[in-house]
């Protein structure tokens, strides 16, 4: 059986005796790009887990009116996982927000490199933003994720390595001498307690400078090898997540380590 046809309600969308009605954007999508009709069912997702069965029982003036079947509240996995991604130039940095959002990623930070997109536009930076979003929404539709990751505003690497949660696991894909495959740091690191939060650093293309790499090392961060090729940043991107899911999901199967076993 096909899957149902998705559709994007904001948390803060109000549903009145089990009917919405959906944003312009939406309603376009649905009627004049998928021509859907009355009667036609719908997946309904508000980002945060929620997810309702729905049935389309109007469009009024280009917007299209849901009304809600059953509802699913879903719960984020854990670990959950955070990518600090040093911002490309021109627009690979969409194709790497749709990227990671179909392969889970929880929050998403577009950071300030010493090799990363400079400018200081805030106008710009705001667009950016709202196009990022807007990416991320359409690739949970696509990949039936049900959880739109949060994109905070730019940050410089240096502020955004001060601000993080002490209990985070921390990794950083790199090409220094030291890097070692994620397997045998979480084989060298063992934890009583399994980690409930993935921090993931990717770094721009032309990699982190030395001074970056030492601070990311200050920071706890493990430098972990991707393997002998150099790749391109959205590249790496996929390749470091899938790596990281499968490796923590594996660790997460194993039996927890003992005080006195480490």
């Amino acid at each position: 059986m096909s899957r149902l046809h998705r559709a994007y309600s904001a948390p803060d969308r109000e549903w009145a005796r089990n009917r919405c009605v959906l944003d312009e954007r939406e309603s376009h999508h649905l009627t004049k790009v998928l021509r859907l009709r009355k009667g036609d069912e719908v997946e309904v997702f508000n980002g945060r887990g929620e997810v309702r069965k729905t049935v389309l029982v109007d469009v009024v003036k280009h917007k299209v009116e849901l009304e809600s079947k059953e509802i699913i509240q879903l719960e984020e996995s854990v670990p959950s996982f955070v990518l600090g991604i040093a911002v490309p130039k021109g627009k690979k940095m969409d194709e790497i927000v749709r990227q990671a959002t179909e392969m889970g990623v929880n929050r998403l930070v577009p950071l300030v490199t010493s090799r990363s997109e400079t400018s200081n536009d805030q106008k710009r930076r705001a667009s950016k933003l709202e196009r990022w979003r807007i990416a991320a929404i359409e690739a949970c539709k696509q990949s039936g994720n049900a959880f739109v990751p949060h994109i905070d505003s730019f940050r410089p690497l240096d502020d955004w390595l001060k601000g993080l949660s002490p209990s985070t696991f921390r990794i950083v894909a790199s090409l220094e001498s030291d890097a070692q495959p994620l397997r045998r740091w979480l084989t060298k690191e063992p934890s009583s307690s399994p980690p409930t939060q993935v921090v993931l650093l990717v770094g721009p293309e032309g990699d982190l400078s030395s001074e970056e790499y030492d601070q990311a090392r200050a920071h706890r961060f493990l430098p972990c090898d991707l393997g002998e090729n150099v790749l391109r940043v959205d590249t790496a991107v996929v390749c470091a997540f899938a790596i990281a899911k499968e490796e923590f999901r594996a660790y997460l199967d194993m039996p927890p380590v003992q005080p006195n076993e480490k």
